[in-house]
This record gives structure tokens, sequence and C-alpha cells, in this order.
């Protein structure tokens, strides 16, 4: 919980972050998505 709670506002507060996400959305491959979602999720985990 600790880690999400500082990687949660980091992202937020990080425009780099933000577009490259929107990039990436608008390149609309859904394995690119998947790859960057999975990896984000297993870091909030732990």
């Amino acid at each position: 919980m600790g880690v999400k709670s500082l990687v949660a506002p980091r992202i937020r507060h990080d425009p780099n972050s933000q577009i490259k996400r929107k990039k990436r959305v608008k390149l609309g491959t859904p394995l690119t998505f998947k790859q960057f979602s999975q990896p984000h999720l297993q870091r909030s985990g732990m």
C-alpha cells in the first residue's frame, strides 16, 4: 500500500507520464496497453 500511495501521486504530477500514456492509447494497440497495465498492477500489489 505504501508503494501505491507513492506511485499514484507521482504519475498524476508527471506530465510526461500522462503524455506517454495518451500516446500509447492513441495508437490503439491493446497489447501495449496490457503490457503497460500489467507491470503497473504488479508494482501496486507489491
